[in-house]
């Protein structure tokens, strides 16, 4: 029937120096891999440390900001409402 072969299709027929070469590639590039990855983590907590508390307080002055103007629109709107209702009364009286 058929033959049994336990060698994968990829190593068949390849030097047994040519297939250690290729485990020390793949070794190299994980290594490789993990030591950026190492680098990258440690840049971005210093991003972190750095640029978190100018965010949140950038947010917060946005914030305030924010409620500012809308306590000063609704100011406005309150101060033109209170201004037609004394001209209503002014003309209802004459």
């Amino acid at each position: 029937m058929y033959e049994m072969n336990d060698q994968k299709p990829e190593k068949m027929g390849k030097p047994e120096e040519l297939l250690r070469a290729e485990k020390l590639i793949d070794d190299a590039k994980v290594k490789e891999a993990h030591e950026l990855l190492d680098s990258v983590s440690v840049e971005l907590i210093i991003v972190k440390i750095v640029l978190e508390p100018y965010l949140i307080w950038k947010m917060c002055v946005g914030l305030v900001i924010i409620q500012l103007t809308i306590q000063s629109l609704h100011n406005h709107i309150r101060k033109n409402q209170n201004a037609s209702k004394f001209r209503k009364k002014q003309k209802t009286n004459k």
